[in-house]
């Protein structure tokens, strides 16, 4: 026990349990807590033999009905509550309150006598602490205080109006490209970090982990050439390759250009004004589609003889934008299920001259149709 700010009392977990279970049953203990006390959030950690135990316990205890039951009285999901019993990580306060409602009070005596309260952040300010001792070393005194004086900098302007004329102007080819590559596999946002206390600003692109690694590639090249900024890559499990930048700078740069903010709309498109522009370049940002949610192939019933330049989306909107773009220039552009699709060997050749890729997967197979005249599953 301590004092908080202004005087008020502050109860660690385990004294207020001890305590007052001595007195109140364990409900009225917690509405006690609830209305009277400031609790500090923890975490509870016990050793694996204590785990087993405690949920040997509740397996057992009367009050036990189901697996399912049980998650939705301590309110968790099973494999945040698996994770728990294994030891895989710690048990959240509330998590833990309800957990001790199965046992009896020479049960919850025990448990308390065994567990150990950690804060609710204690690997984050671990992983700061080392983080901080590093850098000193690299950087020594002088250099850590001036990284530092330029992290607070950073923390200050995200409440500050940006200037605007820091935001590169949509007037280049590739500035096209990266904007249908972001409306192809993209996506991008702000929200506030209650830990930190300011916004985070997080734009990313997805690709295939095997085959678009070098197209990815590409789009950081654009992106320290036009932002003087250094995206984040990285290889994920589920067979991904990810860029990532958490910039306010690209984050505004895409809102002023009409992207989408927080995750797009069901169906979201192009604005207005990319639809008026001339056909040179709108044709970038077909190619940044192509190359993030497209495909070049063909049909096992037609011998494989008759390619498709593909782009998809779930958005019927852009779909029908795609299709209204490419029939202005005269390709039999046609919409099946989540597809857009121009069809034939001349309007495929048409297309990677008028438009083209900046992808090697996808070159590759126009160049695998060019000396074969067929295009097979796969690469």
């Amino acid at each position: 026990m301590r004092n908080g700010p202004c005087g008020n009392r502050i109860y660690t977990l385990k004294t207020v349990i001890r305590r007052t279970l001595e007195i109140y049953s364990l409900q009225e203990y917690l509405n006690y807590k609830n209305q009277f006390l400031h609790v500090q959030e923890k975490r509870v950690k016990l050793l694996k033999e204590d785990l087993t135990k405690l949920f040997g316990l509740i397996r057992t205890s009367a009050k036990y009905k189901t697996w399912e039951k049980l998650t939705m009285d301590v309110g968790t999901g099973s494999t945040s509550l698996k994770s728990f019993r294994r030891g895989e990580r710690s048990i959240t306060e509330k998590v833990f309150e309800q957990l001790l409602k199965y046992l009896d009070n020479k049960q919850k005596e025990y448990f308390l006598n065994r567990m150990e309260l950690i804060d609710l952040y204690w690997g984050a300010k671990k992983g700061g602490s080392v983080s901080i001792q590093l850098t000193k070393e690299r950087l020594g005194e002088e250099g850590f205080l001036k990284r530092l004086e330029k992290v607070r900098a950073c923390r200050k302007n995200q409440y500050n109006p940006l200037n605007k004329s820091r935001l590169p102007k949509l007037d280049n080819p590739e500035l096209y490209e990266l904007f249908g590559a972001m409306l192809g596999d993209g996506s991008s946002g702000k929200y506030f970090s209650k830990w930190s206390g300011y916004y985070i600003y997080a734009s990313a692109i997805v690709g295939n982990a095997k085959k678009d690694v070098e197209y990815i590639h590409y789009l950081v090249s654009i992106i320290r050439r036009h932002f003087n900024l250094k995206p984040y890559t990285c290889f994920r499990k589920d067979n991904s390759f990810r860029l990532q930048l958490n910039s306010r700078l690209f984050y505004e740069w895409l809102v002023s250009i009409g992207y989408p903010s927080n995750g797009k709309p069901k169906n979201f498109g192009m604005p207005e004004y990319i639809m008026n522009l001339s056909n040179e370049k709108v044709n970038f940002i077909l190619r940044g589609l192509l190359d993030t949610d497209g495909h070049v192939n063909a049909r096992k019933d037609e011998k494989f003889r008759y390619p498709y330049v593909t782009i998809c989306s779930s958005s019927q909107t852009l779909r029908n934008q795609i299709k209204n773009i490419l029939r202005r220039q005269g390709f039999p552009a046609f919409i099946h299920a989540e597809n857009v699709s121009i069809r034939g060997i001349n309007n495929t050749h048409r297309w990677f001259n008028l438009i083209g890729s900046s992808n090697s997967r996808i070159l590759n197979k126009y160049k695998e149709f060019c000396e074969t005249d067929k295009i097979y599953p796969g690469l």
